[in-house]
């Protein structure tokens, strides 16, 4: 499956778990979306913790190897 092979292809499995929630952002959206079902404010919250989780995760680990290949002098 998809799951199993991130999570072979990566350092560090547990940076896998906030992209692997982003399906509840993307669910949350198409319901609003398609349906017309408005998050309530613990949806929100959650789906700002969890992009906000990710988004460090992405860009600690860009900021980790520009500063390996391009290292401050």
């Amino acid at each position: 499956s998809a799951k199993s092979v991130a999570y072979q292809n990566v350092r560090n499995p547990a940076n896998l778990g906030p992209f692997l929630y982003l399906s509840l952002v993307a669910a949350a959206v198409f319901d609003w979306a398609l349906y017309g079902q408005a998050p309530d404010t613990q949806t929100l919250l959650g789906g700002v913790l969890i992009l906000a989780s990710a988004l460090t995760i992405l860009f600690g680990t860009l900021l980790r190897h520009k500063l390996a290949h391009d290292p401050i002098s």
